[in-house]
């Protein structure tokens, strides 16, 4: 019978923020790196700037798009509170 090895909570602790950590550095040189948009991030950007909360509620997305509404009326605010640029858009992503 296998016996099954149990962490220390302390080396527990310290493994769950060191996983913690390389995440939020890791998603933080994605978004202040700077890089280009995809195109199907571009197409739901145009989406989110030219269309209303109304309109990305009850009517299909151009450039044949598929986004959560939940998602699309996070990107509208994040654009209204930050203007319309690459942080914007990725701020919630």
């Amino acid at each position: 019978m296998k016996r099954l090895i149990l962490l220390h909570p302390k080396q527990l602790n310290f493994w769950l923020f060191l996983v913690f950590i390389t995440g939020v550095l890791l998603c933080s040189l994605h978004f202040f790196g700077r890089s280009s948009m995809w195109f199907d991030e571009l197409t739901s950007a145009l989406n989110v700037q030219h269309h209303s909360y109304y309109q990305l509620a009850t009517e299909p997305l151009d450039y044949n798009q598929v986004a959560p509404v939940g998602f699309l009326f996070l990107e509208k605010f994040a654009t209204s509170l930050f203007g319309e640029n690459d942080f914007a858009f990725r701020f919630f992503p």
